[in-house]
């Protein structure tokens, strides 16, 4: 009788662990899907990534993840605008001047679940064409 049970209870233990071991992979699996999700999300169609200035930064002490990407088109800045308007929904923008040029900024903040997401895009005129500049955080709201 105790052989069955022994022979029982390492079945279920075996069972669990299985389980916990998928668990992990999942969990594993979506946290990368993710995290590359969020790295690509803003990047507009055909636009070429500026050197050395896409990076993201996740920060597990404070609890945010920080993504920031630069790309250049030569594209019109208004089909720029209007499909990062259509991507993230924004309803309006603000000029700015900034040393690259003349520039428009984008932001917005959302709320889905337990997360947060604040987005500032800086579409700027230059004499080599548009600079995009975009950064997104997402923490805990």
């Amino acid at each position: 009788m105790d052989h069955k049970i022994r022979g029982y209870n390492q079945n279920m233990l075996l069972g669990c662990g299985f389980l916990a071991l998928l668990a992990v992979i999942g969990v594993t699996a979506a946290v990368v899907f993710g995290l590359n999700r969020e790295f690509h999300l803003g990047a507009y169609p055909g636009a070429q990534p500026v050197p050395n200035q896409n990076y993201a930064n996740l920060n597990a002490a404070r609890l945010y993840l920080r993504v920031e990407n630069a790309y250049r088109t030569q594209d019109d800045l208004l089909d720029v605008y209007v499909w990062y308007e259509h991507r993230f929904g924004f309803r309006d923008y603000k000029r700015v001047y900034e040393a690259e040029g003349d520039c428009l900024l984008l932001e917005k903040s959302t709320e889905a679940l337990v997360l947060q997401r604040n987005i500032n895009i800086i579409i700027c005129e230059t004499p080599a064409g548009r600079l995009i500049l975009m950064t997104r955080i997402v923490s805990p709201s």
